[in-house]
């Protein structure tokens, strides 16, 4: 995430902002999956299960939300396909991070 300096504002002062406002987004999603975690069971779930689990969220969610970016703001090929598989990891490893908890 990356946002150009404001008038008047510094580049590392920009780069700052955008490092903070990374920091509250990615603690605030982490909440929210521990919360929809809980809240689906996952840490009773095999393994192999909270895995499609993740997928069925990448599907559900990332896909649709990517596949629009693309087309409403013009994003790369390259960075959509960058979008799909880092959101896959992402979310399959904290899915298979939960199950193993236990």
């Amino acid at each position: 995430m990356w946002t150009p300096p404001k008038e008047g504002e510094t580049v590392g002062r920009a780069q700052r902002r955008t490092m903070i406002a990374s920091t509250i987004i990615t603690a605030y999603s982490a909440v929210l999956f521990t919360i929809f975690g809980e809240w689906m069971g996952l840490a009773a779930l095999s393994p192999k299960s909270a895995l499609m689990v993740a997928l069925l969220i990448w599907g559900a969610f990332v896909v649709p939300f990517v596949l629009l970016d693309r087309l409403y703001f013009r994003m790369g090929t390259r960075y959509a396909l960058l979008q799909l598989v880092s959101w896959m990891f992402k979310i399959s490893s904290a899915a298979l991070i939960f199950s193993l908890r236990t």
